[in-house]
């Protein structure tokens, strides 16, 4: 928990994303922060990545999107497995372009 009342969590499965661990648990993503009393001015909030802790995430699935579009231009079917990885790939990366935005 942080000093703000806002619940971390961490899932030590690859692939895992932010979305799924909540639903797995049986929450929200509103579930894990603090409410904000609505009278107060509203604080900046704590990034949950750095800048460069983002770009080097978006480099890792950049890379695994880059090389499944390869393999499928040169022919190469995906496995089940593949599409999975791919998925979480999108999920990872449509996470990220929201946490830079907010």
């Amino acid at each position: 928990m942080t000093e703000q009342g806002a619940v971390l969590l961490k899932c030590f499965k690859e692939g895992c994303g932010p979305n799924e661990i909540v639903a797995a648990l049986g929450l929200t993503m509103e579930d894990l922060f603090p409410s904000r009393d609505s009278s107060a001015s509203p604080t900046r909030r704590r990034r949950l990545v750095s800048p460069i802790q983002a770009v080097e995430a978006l480099e890792v699935e950049f890379e695994l999107v880059w090389t499944a579009a390869f393999n499928l231009a040169f022919g190469h079917a995906l496995t089940p497995d593949d599409l999975l990885r791919l998925s979480t790939a999108g999920q990872r990366i449509r996470a990220l372009v929201q946490e830079v935005r907010s």
